[in-house]
């Protein structure tokens, strides 16, 4: 792989496209600068109307840890990039969930949006089966909040590896911190 290819792109989540209302896929695309740097680059393209959309972000390679704090508590943070090593333990302690990244199927860099996302999605064929309803209804209310971009709670979720986790790019300072 050259220097500047292009690494594996991540599908983060669904949306709907602004000016038709068809499902959209998301998608990250991170690529390596022959000076080291590596950029990430968020796209959309609805099939439908021919919309495009995308976003390009330098980030940086940095110090990973084994334990970070993430607050979600403003729209800017569900922006947050995050490096997941191999096997990490995500909880959110304010609705007692604990869940490993390899059951969510996603790749090693995500956003805290695409991350809640697809806890929520793995979580919603419980609330059949044995999820309790406070939780379920927790669950669909945090999705709504999502999609509209409003945070009304704070939401603290903890990354846990030995592998490493870190937080690449943040918009707001202050929104995360190492934990024990």
């Amino acid at each position: 792989m050259s220097e500047t290819a292009d690494l594996k792109p991540i599908k983060l989540y669904s949306s709907f496209c602004p000016v038709c209302g068809t499902t959209i896929d998301m998608y990250l695309h991170t690529y390596r600068t022959p000076l080291g740097e590596f950029l990430a680059i968020l796209t959309a393209k609805c099939e439908k109307c021919g919309f495009k959309s995308s976003s390009v972000l330098t980030i940086e390679a940095g110090t990973t840890y084994n334990c970070i704090k993430l607050n979600v508590e403003h729209s800017e943070d569900l922006n947050t990039l995050i490096y997941l090593g191999e096997d990490v333990v995500i909880t959110i302690p304010t609705m007692d969930i604990h869940i490993s990244s390899s059951q969510l199927s996603i790749g090693s860099i995500v956003t805290a949006e695409a991350l809640l996302l697809y806890i929520i999605e793995s979580l919603k064929d419980l609330c059949t089966a044995s999820l309790d309803n406070y939780k379920c209804k927790i669950l669909l209310e945090l999705e709504k909040q999502i999609n509209l971009g409003k945070i009304e709670e704070k939401i603290e979720i903890i990354l846990k590896s030995s592998e490493g986790v870190s937080v690449l790019k943040s918009y707001r300072g202050g929104n995360f911190e190492l934990c024990q």
